[in-house]
């Protein structure tokens, strides 16, 4: 997402990173059991400066395993085996440290400075300021919590009439929720709520205002 600040024009980039296991030799993996090697992945918050063309700020979100490799797929097996009408299990929400979806850049706070939105695939909403173009804030109470994993483009709209944005977010699960800059969900809504079916596939969401003038 590219935007202008005060200061400079950036671009904001949300991005996940995988272990090549042929980039390692044996002096760096003396004490890494083979099954442990490229199992991780990881996901991070890149600002590039668009006047230097250089990266000027990398924040990192969240590691973990990857449910793709081998050894995690065979845990996965085990556990979802015992329960395989839960649709809250593993398997079904692939909770993983990727960031999948493009930042929002918006002024969420009415204080005339961009604010970053990224989630991620371990159901997280962050939210981060630049501050003097050097380096990232976080949002006070953020990140945000959801059930399942967040691969679409969080949206903003001033529903409320005030200087302040809310901002609204899908996750696989589709479930909905508003919320504000404080991180305080105004709303939610369960779409599957109480169903056993499962998501195949997702679209991004889209807002328009109706004939009444509700959003």
């Amino acid at each position: 997402m590219l935007q202008n600040t005060n200061t400079k024009p950036f671009l904001a980039l949300a991005v996940s990173y995988y272990i090549d296991e042929d980039q390692y030799t044996d002096e760096y993996n003396d004490n890494v059991d083979d099954n442990e090697r490229g199992q991780y992945v990881s996901s991070a918050l890149l600002i590039f400066n668009l006047k230097t063309f250089r990266l000027d700020i990398s924040q990192q979100l969240e590691v973990s395993t990857d449910y793709s490799t081998p050894s995690t797929t065979a845990f996965l097996n085990h556990t979802t085996s015992h329960n395989n009408n839960n649709n809250n299990n593993h398997r079904d929400r692939q909770m993983v440290a990727l960031a999948l979806a493009s930042p929002t850049v918006a002024d969420i706070d009415g204080n005339g400075l961009m604010d970053i939105i990224v989630p991620t695939s371990m159901g997280r909403i962050y939210v981060y300021h630049i501050l003097n173009g050097l380096y990232l804030t976080s949002q006070d109470k953020f990140p945000i919590q959801m059930p399942y994993p967040i691969e679409k483009l969080i949206l903003v709209e001033d529903v409320m009439g005030d200087v302040n944005l809310e901002s609204f977010a899908l996750d696989n699960g589709l479930n909905v929720i508003c919320f504000n800059h404080n991180a305080t969900i105004l709303w939610k809504k369960s779409f599957l709520h109480r169903t056993s079916k499962k998501v195949t596939s997702l679209s991004g969401m889209v807002m328009t205002t109706l004939s009444n003038g509700h959003l």
